[in-house]
C-alpha cells in the first residue's frame, strides 16, 4: 500500500518545522525546492496496491536513493550544446573470477537447493564430494598438482550433469516450467567449451560478458559494456545505456541518441569519438567525427581546430572514473537483467545531481555576495554625493 508523504509545512505543539532550524540556502535544500517530486509519485503510484500496511513514502525513498549515488552512500532543464562526445567503458557484475571448476560446483548447489525447495528426493547431494574436488582443482599449474586438478574438474563436470539430469527426470511438468530457466543456464554451463560463444560466466548473471580490455593490470573485465554521452563544456550526461555482449563500440552510437530522442531531448550537431568508434559518419541526423591524419594542405590553425574536439573528447574519462569511485557504477550489486542499465543511469543521475547542487551553490554565493556589497556600500554601489 502506498505511503503519504507528511505535510512539510503543518506544524506542532512541540515539534518545530524542519525548514526553522536548518539552513535553507544549503545546496541540498536548493536542489530539493527544483525537483518535481509529484512526477515520482505519479509514475511510482501504480506500482502499489491497495491493501497491506503502508510504504514509505515514495519522495522518502527516491531521495534516499538520489542521496546513495550522489556520496556514494531530476528533473532539470540541460544545457544544450552542439558538440557532444561518447565513449564505452565497462561495468562489472560483482561476479567471482569465472573458472569451470566453479561454475561447475555452482550448478551442482543449485540442483540441491531446486530438490530442497520442492521436496524432490535426490539419490546424492554430492555436497562434501563436490567440495573437495574443488578445492583439488586450486593451483592447477603446478606440475604436481596438474593431473589430479583436471581430474578433479572432470568429476565436477560428470557431478553436475548426473545432478541436472535427475532434476529433469524427476521433476513435474510444472515444476520445469518453474525453473526453466535455471535450467537453461545450467545446460549452457555443461555443454560449453574454451571456445564456444555467449559463454555463461556467472549463474546469477548470466548476462555477464567477457570484455577485453588490454591493460596490464586486468586483461579481462567481466561485466556490462556501458556506453555514455556527455555534453563537451558544461559535462552534463544525457544519455547512458548498458549493452549485452560486447558490441562494437560505433554500435553504441544510434541506441545513445535514440535515447536522447526518446525523452524528448534535442540531438546535437556533432558527435566526438575515439579511433576505437570507427565506422557511420552521421547516425539520425548527427555527424560523428572521429580522429584521423591532417591533409598536407591543413594550416596549423586548421589542425588546432581538428584537434580541439576530440581535446573535449578527454573529458569523458575522468567522468567514467569519478562514476565508477564515487558513483557505486564500479560494480553492479542489483539483480535482474536490466539492472546494468538501473545502475549506471543511478550513477549518472547522481552525477548530474551534484552538478546541478554545485552550480546552485556557486549562484547562491554570488548573490549573497551582491548583497553583501549593496548593504555595505561595495565601490561599484555606492551613492553619488553631491
Amino acid at each position: 500500500m502506498i505511503g503519504k508523504s507528511p505535510n512539510q509545512n503543518e506544524g506542532e505543539l512541540f515539534r518545530p518545522l524542519l525548514k526553522d532550524f536548518i539552513d535553507m540556502n544549503h545546496e541540498l535544500a536548493l536542489l530539493a525546492d527544483r525537483i518535481d517530486w509529484g512526477y515520482f509519485e505519479k509514475e511510482f503510484a501504480p506500482l502499489y496496491s491497495r491493501t497491506g500496511c503502508p510504504a514509505m513514502p515514495i519522495r522518502f525513498m527516491v531521495g534516499c536513493m538520489m542521496l546513495k549515488h550522489m556520496y556514494n552512500l531530476g528533473d532539470e532543464t540541460l544545457a544544450e550544446e552542439s558538440l557532444v562526445v561518447s565513449d564505452t567503458t565497462v561495468q562489472g557484475n560483482n561476479t567471482t573470477f569465472p573458472t569451470d571448476a566453479r561454475l561447475y560446483k555452482k550448478v551442482i548447489d543449485g540442483c540441491n537447493k531446486i530438490a530442497h525447495t520442492e521436496s524432490i528426493p535426490q539419490r546424492q547431494t554430492y555436497t562434501k564430494t563436490s567440495k573437495e574436488l574443488l578445492r583439488t582443482t586450486y593451483n592447477s599449474d603446478h606440475p604436481k598438482r596438474h593431473k589430479r586438478a583436471v581430474a578433479a574438474m572432470r568429476k565436477l563436470h560428470t557431478i553436475a550433469g548426473r545432478q541436472v539430469r535427475e532434476l529433469e527426470r524427476v521433476m513435474t511438468e510444472e515444476q520445469r516450467k518453474m525453473y526453466e530457466e535455471e535450467l537453461i543456464i545450467y545446460n549452457r554451463v555443461l555443454s560449453q567449451t574454451r571456445h564456444s560463444k555467449d559463454k555463461v560466466y556467472s549463474i546469477h548473471k548470466p548476462q555477464t560478458a567477457c570484455i577485453a580490455k588490454g591493460k596490464a593490470s586486468h586483461m579481462y573485465e567481466f561485466g556490462q559494456k556501458v556506453g555514455m554521452i556527455l555534453t563537451a563544456k558544461s559535462q552534463i550526461i544525457v544519455a547512458i545505456k548498458a549493452f549485452e555482449g560486447n558490441p562494437h563500440d560505433s554500435k553504441t552510437v544510434g541506441p545513445l541518441l535514440e535515447r536522447m530522442a526518446s525523452v524528448n531531448q534535442k540531438l546535437p550537431e556533432t558527435l566526438a569519438y575515439d579511433r576505437g568508434g570507427r565506422g557511420a559518419k552521421e547516425v539520425m541526423g548527427v555527424k560523428v567525427i572521429t580522429p584521423g591524419n591532417p591533409r598536407k594542405s591543413d594550416t596549423a590553425y586548421d589542425r588546432k581546430k581538428k584537434r580541439y574536439p576530440f581535446r573535449r573528447r578527454a573529458g569523458i574519462e575522468p567522468v567514467f572514473g569519478h562514476l565508477k569511485t564515487d558513483h557505486r557504477m564500479q560494480d553492479n550489486f542489483l539483480s535482474g537483467r536490466e539492472s546494468a542499465s538501473i545502475n549506471a543511469m543511478l550513477a549518472a543521475t547522481g552525477w548530474n545531481l551534484k552538478k546541478m547542487m554545485k552550480d546552485l551553490a556557486k549562484k547562491s554565493a554570488k548573490t549573497l555576495f551582491v548583497l553583501l556589497q549593496i548593504l555595505f556600500g561595495g565601490p561599484q554601489y555606492k551613492l553619488q554625493t553631491a
